[in-house]
């Protein structure tokens, strides 16, 4: 039969096992929580680009749209002035 002291010991490394086995969990968990964070913050970043991209490309457009406008109502307005 194993001595108290012996008992005790063995008691303290399992309970010094199972905190080590906590503290590795709950890294691991920090670390999962970590990259779960990073991939989200790119993907709303990513779309942030795709949105900003889309509405230049609408505000060029709009912009050509505008101006090609311009260039008609000057050309009848040109043409009328010659009749």
């Amino acid at each position: 039969m194993p001595s108290k002291k012996v008992e005790e010991a063995r008691e303290r490394e399992k309970t010094k096992q199972q905190e080590q086995r906590a503290e590795e969990l709950r890294k691991a968990k920090i670390a999962k929580l970590r990259k779960a964070n990073k991939l989200y913050k790119e993907k709303i970043a990513e779309e942030k680009r795709v949105r900003r991209a889309r509405e230049k490309e609408e505000r060029e457009q709009a912009k050509a749209q505008k101006a090609t406008e311009e260039a008609e109502r000057k050309a009848i307005k040109e043409r009328d002035k010659e009749l």
